[in-house]
């Protein structure tokens, strides 16, 4: 009998482990490889965006081959972002499928209106981590009416910190890139000394929007001063504008921007120059001024224009760059990033589709290996090959160790409301042509207030 009872055992043993186990069991197919088997042929996707006119249609080039394996026909066309039209379209249900921002605050504002399908009912969350660092995550978490949800993802990023130069000028001047705060501004005063302006500097955004300079200056300067922390709790409304961190980051900025002799144009002249403008004298004979802090999409970004002078420089023997230095050099030097958002509107299963292809990276290399649009992907599969310049490769190499490094931060555009935004850009441009500090500092304290309380009067 014991013997008998023992095979039954073996007999049962044997069975349970022919059981396959929730590791072995089919997984559904995902909506991707639903459409890469045809399943969804015919249907379209709708989708709208800030290129316009070349970018456009190379925008429309970079889904070609979403659309060649899945016979979902891909609609893209140009729209304002920030216009009332958009605005109205998607909060009575009618916007596009999918929406490519430039910036987090109509993202938010729409999630919160229940308009954004969360990403992670989309594609599993362990696979989104499996493609994008936890910091690019974190920055498209935005508050739903059922709670914290990835309203997109960041399709493409460009860097804010880069300091360029004139490298035939510099060199044969003698000058050395600086490693720390202290020898930069060192340098600055070896190039006043020198008969020189040191700084190039723009507050004029794009001539009618001021503002953008003195805030990438702060968010740069505030990682610097302070600590990460600090910076999270100023993007996320937790630190005032005026506080200790913030007063001693613009006092940082105070020593580049209003000392006498460092910027061209004097303090006067900052508010009343432009992106446009700003880098010509550094390439003038004789140097007019020799360093500049802008992102590297300034280099590139022509807005159906050509007035960007380093497109007719060579890179590594007219000019180079360096990162903003960090205050010693035991600390790491931070890098500020701005980027777009692609978020999805209306759930379909060919939207679904797309965005998870969307996530796979192979749009963005598309649109890299194009070459000339400036951006990073952020997805962990991005490759150094991509890049088709020895410039851009650099950039892509040092974004990478940074944010390996923990040191790649997302700008304060992402987290801040756009009227915060607004108050930040204004009260510290007119802090820049002279007003009162104190005042400027209430001004977007008073602002953010606002954008905070509860009610109709809030803006988002």
């Amino acid at each position: 009998m014991c013997k008998s009872m023992w095979s039954v055992i073996v007999v049962c043993v044997l069975l349970i482990s022919l059981v396959p186990g929730p590791a072995a069991l089919a997984k559904d197919p995902t909506p991707l490889e639903e459409a890469l088997a045809g399943k969804f042929k015919g249907t379209t996707v709708n989708v709208k965006g800030i290129y316009d006119d070349s970018w456009g249609d190379d925008y429309r080039d970079t889904l070609k081959s979403f659309e060649d394996q899945t016979g979902i026909k891909v609609m893209y066309s140009y729209t304002d972002e920030g216009g009332d039209f958009l605005a109205g379209e998607i909060e009575a249900g009618r916007g596009p499928d999918v929406m490519d921002f430039s910036y987090l605050s109509p993202v938010r504002r729409f999630a919160k209106a229940g308009k954004i399908v969360d990403l992670a009912k989309v594609v599993d969350i362990d696979t989104l981590r499996s493609r994008y660092g936890q910091n690019w995550l974190d920055a498209a978490t935005v508050d739903s009416p059922n709670g914290p949800i990835i309203g997109g993802l960041w399709s493409d990023f460009f860097l804010e910190s880069l300091v360029w130069y004139p490298k035939a000028a510099f060199d044969k001047a003698g000058y050395k890139v600086p490693a720390t705060w202290a020898e930069l501004l060192a340098l600055s005063d070896q190039i006043v000394k020198d008969g020189g302006k040191p700084w190039c500097v723009e507050n004029g955004f794009n001539g009618s929007n001021p503002g953008y300079g003195i805030a990438n200056w702060l968010d740069n300067m505030l990682l610097r001063t302070g600590t990460a922390a600090d910076y999270e709790k100023w993007r996320n409304g937790e630190l005032p504008a005026d506080s200790p961190q913030v007063r001693k980051a613009l006092q940082a900025i105070a020593d580049v921007w209003f000392k006498d002799g460092y910027v061209l144009g004097g303090r006067k002249g900052i508010n009343g120059t432009t992106m446009y403008d700003v880098a010509r004298p550094m390439f003038a004979t004789p140097t007019k001024c020799w360093l500049l802090m802008e992102g590297n999409d300034t280099l590139d970004w022509d807005q159906m224009t050509d007035y960007t002078v380093f497109r007719s420089k060579e890179y590594g023997k007219d000019y180079d760059f360096f990162v903003l230095p960090p205050m010693d050099k035991a600390s790491g030097a931070p890098l500020v990033t701005e980027g777009h958002i692609t978020t999805m509107l209306h759930d379909r299963p060919e939207v679904r589709a797309f965005m998870e292809w969307l996530t796979t990276g192979k749009q963005a290399e598309q649109w890299v290996k194009l070459g000339h649009h400036a951006g990073f992907s952020p997805g962990k599969d991005a490759q150094l090959d991509w890049y088709t310049n020895a410039r851009d490769r650099k950039l892509a190499e040092i974004a990478a160790d940074a944010q390996k490094a923990g040191n790649l931060h997302s700008n304060t555009g992402v987290s801040m409301p756009s009227s915060v935004m607004g108050a930040v850009w204004q009260s510290l441009t007119n802090y820049v042509g002279g007003a009162d500090l104190d005042i400027a500092l209430k001004q977007i304290d008073a602002a953010r207030a606002a954008a905070q309380a509860p009610g109709p009067t809030a803006t988002p």
